[in-house]
């Protein structure tokens, strides 16, 4: 599995109280015998406003495509067996249309709302996303259908500052998609290297 993703905040001229954040998402997955391989490529874009010294509300949307493909050259299938041996020359007794599903459009939306207080190194993120709006098919067969069913994901992030060095963490994350739902939950801290605005290192420790 191998993922690739970068976001840059696009500050307004003119519109001190806005912002927008423009990104790039790849996600590339293969597992089997067969070489069964996810394709996940989008663009994210959103925007923030504050609502007030404290509290900011923003939107995002992302637009991609997805793709599944699979490789028969690994595969082996019981109608090759001959009654005494294995022969590869054999049909498999599979009808598929193609090794590909094609590329799909996928869209998602989300919401978040934060709130923060600066000088105490203090913010509370809560949101909601929902992705696979389209659904997209990705059968392999021209009359099938197998589509990516939308997914619902619920967060809340929250960090505060306890001493001048360290920062306490917490998250909590439940998604929904289909008839299966997640619960991912972690806490720890964030140990502060160099506090220097625009220049901030940070080490964090999560359970």
């Amino acid at each position: 599995t191998v993922g690739f993703g970068v976001d840059q905040v696009i500050y307004l001229k003119g519109i001190p109280n806005g912002r927008m954040a423009a990104g790039l998402l790849l996600n590339v997955d293969q597992a089997g015998d067969s070489e069964l391989q996810y394709v996940q490529v989008a663009a994210n874009g959103s925007y923030t406003i504050q609502l007030g010294q404290r509290h900011f509300l923003g939107a995002g949307i992302q637009i991609g495509v997805l793709q599944r493909s699979l490789s028969f050259g690994n595969l082996t299938f019981d109608q090759q067996y001959n009654g005494q041996v294995y022969d590869p020359s054999l049909p498999s007794g599979e009808q598929f249309d193609g090794n590909a599903s094609g590329f799909r459009p996928d869209v998602g939306v989300g919401v978040n709302y934060r709130y923060q207080i600066p000088k105490r190194r203090t913010t509370l993120d809560a949101g909601l996303g929902v992705f696979h709006l389209t659904e997209p098919d990705l059968s392999f067969f021209n009359q099938g259908y197998a589509p990516v069913e939308r997914r619902f994901s619920w967060y809340g992030l929250l960090t505060t500052k306890i001493t001048s060095g360290v920062d306490v963490l917490g998250n909590a994350m439940w998604q929904m998609q289909g008839r299966s739902d997640e619960i991912v939950a972690s806490a720890g801290v964030r140990l502060h290297i160099n506090t220097t605005h625009t220049r901030e290192v940070a080490l964090d420790l999560l359970f």
